[in-house]
């Protein structure tokens, strides 16, 4: 009867192991873990898989850039609870020379809306983007803590999901498919 104990005890503990170990992210992929480097100007950064994120927190405020080599739409997701859902998304393009930055919700795995359109607010402010040589960047400040019940509180210091999606060349709206490889997931100390 002992030796049964410790054979059940040593098969959950190792099924606990497995089960933790093998982290995956929103598409079934495992997650990295991605350090960000500090710049002159005060900035944080990471370099990712052709993405780029840029940011910095001041006075309960964070100010982020994201950056992809496409004509199309860029996205950034943060804190999902599956896939996209639950996540504070931000979807940004650049037509015509003017920026189209949304605060958007993920409402399902699959699906996300803006915030206003789901009773929420808007909270983004210095929207701004750019399209040069190819590379779309979105520039946007938002509150770490909204008080927006579609959006999630963020914490300096503190590891985070972030969802990152690109949409493909001249996709200037904020509805076309990423398609498989348009998307990954990252843990990044904020």
């Amino acid at each position: 009867m002992k030796s049964q104990r410790i054979v059940f005890l040593s098969a959950a503990v190792a099924a606990t192991v497995l089960f933790l170990g093998c982290t995956r992210g929103a598409w079934g992929q495992s997650i990295p873990s991605v350090s960000a480097k500090s710049t002159s100007d005060g900035y944080r950064l990471v370099e990712y898989k052709d993405y780029t994120l840029k940011w910095r927190i001041d006075k309960g405020l964070i100010d982020f850039s994201v950056s992809y080599p496409t004509t199309g739409w860029v996205g950034i997701g943060f804190s999902p609870t599956t896939k996209m859902k639950d996540a504070n998304i931000i979807i940004g393009y650049v037509t015509n020379g003017q920026a189209i930055v949304t605060d958007q919700f993920g409402t399902s795995i699959n699906y996300h809306q803006e915030d206003t359109q789901l009773g929420g607010k808007n909270n983004l402010s210095d929207t701004s983007g750019t399209e040069v040589n190819g590379l779309t960047t979105i520039h946007f400040k938002m509150p770490l803590d909204s008080g927006d019940g579609n959006d999630r509180r963020l914490t300096e210091g503190v590891a985070t999901t972030i969802i990152l999606a690109h949409g493909p060349d001249g996709a200037d709206d904020v509805a076309t498919y990423h398609g498989p490889g348009g998307r990954l997931t990252l843990v990044v100390e904020l």
